[in-house]
């Protein structure tokens, strides 16, 4: 009974402006369970959750931005960011007002841009946090027994963790509505349009030049005019000055073709469109322009979760003609190499650079090991994987290894340690096959 009466009051808790420690303690023992003891309160206080949002953010010379604009609930961690755009979406309007390098109408986007992301936030948040906070029994029960398996069986599924990483680092959010995004009609479905954060892309920029980030090229204080597949205008035309940066793609058809073939797919995937549509695309682009490293590689960890490794392998060798020195692909190669194609003489260069090359990174660490291991040099992997699991110790792939390294020259007690470690990192490390049979080799020997 002394459950019932606690979740009964709670909701009563709510509703008080008097609530102090001692009117909270029997919610909390009643969630907590009896063996919980508090010995003292050093200082407690109510928080209590608003969401509003101001109905404007500019009134002539004064802007509101970050918690002056608006408040919601933590749920989804999202004020801070929202805040930072906020405040980067005004700043470089405001930088070329105050220079005269703008009219002062630049101003009134801030608010019409921004306004829409807070009121879609506070939707959101809202609603999950009523999902949270949801009293009577059915509300207890959803949050404390059902909730957290709903959201970890909906994070197995590809399409939904896309969805909840762009979200939640707000890459999603676009302005294809603001008087600035001019988007010229006949453009073909899942272009990128005006208004829409740029794909990620490696690029080649340059005739017979090499791959780059596009990222790293751009400068984000300044306009940047990508020229694809046709002359660049010269930059006095432009009448902007140093405020513009010009960045001429190669003028070659195929190249022009394939980069925007893979522009289409990168904005495709950005949709949350299907993957088999979005490698589509990226299959016809690397076609013509193999190249493109971003494309290959997501090709190629496709190809790895169909275990069609062939196509996998070729597409790392695609990456490693275009840039020798790429670590993801010369470690993923040496792997796929090594455990899929029994050529681990082949791969140990290939890892030993990758492991050069990434700093000694863990998870490159563990392929080298990896390697070793396939070629019975179990010296030197071992060391590895011990330093690899020290420095990543919830890596369930590095702790499983360095339990089946182990176990292969006796050291049955370490192995197990690395088994436990893995299943409490991941309970569903459990159920992999090479897990399964160590398991069963521990409990024979």
């Amino acid at each position: 009974m002394a459950r019932e009466y606690s979740a009964g009051c709670r909701d009563a808790l709510r509703e008080r402006q008097d609530l102090d420690f001692a009117a909270v303690m029997p919610s909390l023992r009643s969630e907590a369970g009896a063996g919980l003891s508090i010995e003292a309160c050093s200082w407690f206080s109510t928080y209590r959750i608003h969401h509003r949002a101001a109905a404007r953010f500019r009134d002539r010379r004064c802007f509101l931005l970050g918690d002056a604009a608006h408040v919601h609930s933590p749920v989804g961690a999202q004020g801070m960011n929202t805040g930072l755009q906020d405040a980067y979406n005004l700043a470089w309007k405001l930088a070329l007002v105050v220079r005269g390098e703008a009219d002062a109408a630049l101003l009134d986007t801030y608010e019409e841009e921004r306004i829409p992301v807070a009121q879609r936030l506070l939707r959101t948040t809202d609603r999950a946090f009523q999902v949270i906070v949801a009293g009577g029994w059915f509300g207890r029960l959803f949050r404390t027994r059902i909730l957290a398996r709903v959201a970890a069986f909906a994070m197995t599924r590809e399409t939904v963790r896309r969805v909840a990483f762009r979200t939640i680092s707000q890459i999603g959010i676009r302005y294809r509505a603001s008087r600035l995004s001019q988007t010229h009609a006949g453009l073909p479905d899942g272009a990128p349009a005006a208004g829409d954060r740029f794909p990620w892309l490696k690029l080649r920029l340059r005739a017979n030049g090499p791959v780059e980030d596009l990222y790293q090229r751009l400068d984000d204080t300044r306009y940047n005019l990508l020229v694809i597949g046709q002359p660049a205008p010269a930059a006095e035309s432009l009448a902007l000055g140093d405020l513009v940066s010009i960045h001429e793609v190669a003028d070659d058809p195929v190249n022009a073709e394939a980069l925007t073939l893979s522009l289409r797919g990168w904005s495709l995937l950005a949709q949350g469109k299907p993957d088999a549509d979005v490698d589509e695309v990226l299959e016809r682009a690397t076609a013509l322009e193999p190249r493109l490293v971003t494309s290959q590689l997501r090709l190629a960890g496709a190809a790895e979760n169909r275990n069609d490794y062939d196509k996998a392998i070729a597409r790392y060798r695609a990456v490693l003609a275009a840039e020798p020195g790429n670590v993801v692909a010369l470690n993923n190669l040496a792997y796929a190499l090594a455990d899929k194609k029994g050529l681990a003489a082949e791969a140990l260069p290939l890892a030993e650079r990758a492991y050069r090359l990434s700093g000694q990174a863990p998870t490159i660490a563990d392929t080298l090991a990896w390697v070793h291991f396939k070629l019975a040099d179990v010296a030197k992997a071992l060391p590895l994987l011990d330093q690899a699991a020290k420095s990543a110790p919830a890596n369930v792939d590095i702790l499983v290894h360095a339990a089946i390294v182990h176990a292969s020259v006796g050291n049955l007690v370490q192995s197990r340690r690395y088994v436990d470690a893995a299943i409490k990192a991941d309970p569903k490390a459990a159920d992999r096959s090479d897990v399964k049979a160590l398991i069963g080799k521990l409990v024979i020997e």
